[in-house]
């Protein structure tokens, strides 16, 4: 549970806030990685699912000084990776399970209950139409 700036210090905006550092996989764990909703589109940004991107450390400076009341980042550091045909293996495999980024909003959750969040959505019941 580590505040954002605490680890980058050099950042200004960021004191004064509560912007966490999540852990974001095994991969890189000294890497800072940026998901974030913005209005405007940041240089070396991937957009990756409904208007939501994922950034390079290039990026994360200005997506960090430059955000908006209603735009919003996650800070991870480090990531997960898997290799080729490794992750579409396990998930017709079913070992994932999968929200729609319209179902579950990664911005507007709580930290602290986001997992089980999840889990809840996945486990709630479905209705199954049948005629």
């Amino acid at each position: 549970n580590v505040l954002l700036a605490e680890v980058l210090q050099d950042l200004p905006t960021l004191k004064q806030t509560n912007h966490r550092l999540f852990g974001g996989g095994p991969v890189e764990r000294t890497q800072l990685v940026l998901l974030f909703r913005l209005r405007q589109i940041v240089p070396d940004a991937r957009h990756i699912a409904n208007g939501i991107y994922v950034g390079t450390p290039c990026s994360s400076d200005l997506v960090i000084a430059g955000i908006k009341p209603d735009e919003a980042f996650r800070a991870f550091a480090g990531f997960a990776a898997w290799a080729p045909g490794q992750l579409e293996y396990e998930m017709r495999q079913g070992s994932w399970g999968v929200l729609s980024s319209s179902t579950f909003d990664i911005f507007d959750k709580d930290p602290e209950t986001f997992w089980s969040d999840g889990i809840g959505v996945l486990q709630a019941p479905r209705t199954i139409s049948h005629e």
